[in-house]
């Protein structure tokens, strides 16, 4: 046994067989390897390029919607002062013009709080999720809910509550925003 061990070593056909395995082997390895690591940062790039997508609709929807509501709440201040002012029994042609200008606005709200509630969900991280989350929670709970009610109802203060709302919503997209630079840094960098 010891003999065929020491044969097989002073072969040169063999040792020249096993260095070629050997060989073989590690450069499949490392290319085994290098196929990971590109798979894997191509997966991240992919996560993260969707992830920017929807943070910056999001972004869009939500300054859209401080757009909007800002000049509604504009008219519907105009509209409580002139409710309050005006004690006459004759139309006001400026509340009418008001009226006019606040349903100009009204389909445009709508639409962007459509598109914060479907934004993906999914493509988010979860410190922007949270972010999204508290986003969707003054959407919803504020400005939509005391905006539909200044539609059906005459309330008064919902200026200042939706006014309210539109500096959360603020304080809100700049984070949003510091996220999603942070995310198109490590894009860029990957």
């Amino acid at each position: 046994m010891k003999s065929y061990f020491l044969n097989l070593i002073t072969d040169s056909s063999f040792i020249g067989a096993l260095l070629g395995a050997v060989i073989t082997g590690l450069i499949a390895i490392y290319v085994m390897n290098r196929t990971n690591v590109n798979n894997r940062k191509q997966d991240k790039k992919k996560a993260l390029n969707e992830f920017l997508k929807e943070s910056y609709f999001l972004l869009y929807s939500v300054e859209g919607l401080i757009k909007h509501t800002n000049a509604y709440v504009k008219y519907q201040k105009e509209e409580e002062a002139i409710k309050r002012a005006d004690t006459g029994p004759d139309p006001n042609s400026e509340l009418v013009d008001i009226r006019h200008a606040k349903r100009l606005n009204e389909a445009d709200i709508a639409g962007f709080l459509s598109k914060i509630k479907n934004v993906d969900k999914n493509s988010f991280t979860r410190d922007t999720f949270d972010i999204y989350l508290e986003i969707l929670s003054v959407t919803e709970g504020q400005v939509e809910y005391f905006w539909k009610r200044s539609l059906e109802i005459n309330v008064g203060g919902v200026g200042d509550i939706l006014e309210e709302a539109i500096k959360e919503l603020i304080a809100l997209k700049n984070t949003l925003e510091q996220k999603h630079k942070e995310k198109e840094k490590e894009y860029s960098s990957l």
